[in-house]
């Protein structure tokens, strides 16, 4: 897109539509890993807690494929990335309630949204400054 004074305000509403919809589902992934895994929840005949292990994995991977990211979004585009790491996190968190008695898949799952919350988190940025004038990026994030 060439960036020029014009602002695709639909691609904006789109984004802060999905994005309010991420800031909700994220919290609500907490909020559940908090109440229902629980932080003294431990793997069978070890004291690691599965809570604790489950979201620093998911910090790791989210690390990893943050490294790998900009290979990915050039051959793949920015956008496509950001749609399937939404897609991916509502699948993901949409498995774990009733899978929630096998700690060890709750680690997989858990560990696999870690996909998702790197390219989420970067592609969005990427997004906005196709999307709005040089200069004014700032000011669209903040809205």
């Amino acid at each position: 897109m060439d960036r020029g004074d014009d602002v695709d305000m639909r691609g904006l509403r789109l984004i802060w539509l999905v994005e309010y919809g991420n800031w909700v589902m994220d919290t609500v992934f907490c909020f559940y890993f908090v109440t229902v895994v629980g932080d003294q929840r431990t793997f069978s005949g070890t004291l690691m807690r599965v809570g604790s292990a489950s979201l620093t994995l998911q910090s790791l991977v989210a690390l990893v494929v943050s490294l790998v990211l900009p290979r990915v979004n050039q051959k793949c585009g920015s956008k496509a990335v950001w749609y399937a790491g939404n897609v991916l996190f509502v699948v993901l968190c949409l498995m774990i309630p009733p899978l929630r008695e096998h700690d060890y898949v709750i680690l997989l799952l858990a560990t696999l949204t870690g996909l998702s919350e790197a390219t989420r988190d970067n592609n969005v940025y990427i997004l906005l400054d196709q999307l709005t004038p040089k200069g004014q990026e700032g000011y669209y994030v903040a809205l």
